[in-house]
């Protein structure tokens, strides 16, 4: 069928990637030629995805939560079909469309990753849990990890690229308006700061402090109580009082809102499993974060945060699996599948 050729042809074809230069450069682009080269990405990278997740081994495209997965990418190409972007309107709602839909995508492939670890007990009852297999031993969890790393790659992508597109307009929507928890960067009053999704002066102790506040906030609603975060040894609200502040040479261009999700799950995580380490009733040690400053790292364009907690640790034959999809602290398959992706990005 048509459909089945065009998503294809359109896998076949190089999926761009981004720098923060290329995407300052589409200010430069009538709306009409800014929609027109957002629609061509939209159609390689979601043909891409399609393929990505229809070809894997074990059957982990098969379980239930990853085909919802996949016909909600085949119905964002049947969309974009219909709504040419020489039609702006019916563009813009098409994509905002697709966004919104998509806005629960991290829970939906973790439920996908709990199904399939379970599924993984029909091998034999002898098979160790996909939680605590090794993919570097076994080529088909090691594929299923190469894919679903290219398939976050090209999520982020097409959904940075739609948010970026939509807020150059001079009536574009902001971050709310994208039902995106937004840093207070990101209000109206400090809209000139920003080109489309890009904040030309990010300050990062700003966006880890309001990122700690929201995480704390959830931290205490679960548990009833939160660890502090001491910045650089002070506390966080201190530290922004006593104008601890980026200092000029330490403000850069970035994606800010991508930031703060970055420091809400790393903040949220050492806040969690601090809680869990004092037990009931005991009071959490702080965690710890390290805003590295006047060194070369400013001149060498890169910057570095350190975030430590004393939570309940890793064992050391764990280490080299840490950043695997299929391991968790968790003693279920299936909750381990879930926290390693842990919702609270629906905006994400």
């Amino acid at each position: 069928n048509e459909l089945l050729r065009h998503i294809a042809e359109r896998s076949a074809q190089p999926f761009s990637r981004y720098s923060l230069e290329e995407l300052l450069s589409l200010q430069e682009f009538s709306p009409e030629e800014r929609y027109r080269h957002l629609d061509g990405v939209l159609h390689v990278g979601i043909s891409r995805i399609v393929v990505l997740l229809q070809d894997l081994p074990l059957g982990f495209g098969s379980t239930p939560p990853i085909r919802r997965v996949i016909r909600d990418y085949v119905q964002d190409l049947h969309d974009l079909r219909g709504s040419p972007p020489h039609d702006p309107e019916r563009f813009e709602r098409c994509i905002l469309a697709i966004f919104a839909r998509h806005r629960g995508m991290m829970a939906q492939v973790a439920a996908g990753l709990g199904d399939f670890q379970a599924s993984l007990r029909a091998f034999g009852p002898g098979l160790p849990a996909a939680r605590c297999a090794d993919p570097e031993a076994v080529p088909a969890l090691r594929r299923i990890e190469e894919v679903l790393d290219e398939f976050f790659t090209v999520r982020t992508t097409l959904r940075l690229l739609i948010a970026h597109c939509l807020q150059l307009r001079p009536d574009g929507p902001h971050g709310a308006e994208l039902q995106l928890r937004a840093p207070r960067g990101r209000g109206e009053a400090s809209r000139s700061r920003h080109v489309g999704a890009i904040c030309l002066d990010t300050r990062p102790s700003l966006i880890l402090v309001e990122a700690f506040q929201h995480a704390q906030y959830m931290c205490r609603r679960e548990f009833g109580r939160a660890p502090q975060l001491l910045v650089n040894g002070v506390p966080a609200k201190d530290y922004l009082l006593a104008g601890g502040l980026d200092g000029p040479e330490s403000r850069f261009p970035y994606v800010d809102i991508h930031l703060y999700f970055v420091f809400f799950e790393v903040v949220r995580s050492a806040l969690l499993t601090s809680v869990r380490k004092a037990g009931p009733g005991g009071e959490p040690e702080p965690v710890h974060a390290s805003l590295i400053t006047g060194t070369s790292l400013c001149s060498e364009n890169e910057r570095t945060v350190k975030i430590t907690d004393s939570g309940e640790g890793v064992s050391r034959e764990d280490v080299r699996r840490v950043f695997s999809y299929f391991y968790c602290t968790g003693a279920a398959a299936g909750a381990g599948a879930v926290c390693l992706l842990a919702a609270g990005q629906q905006g994400a």
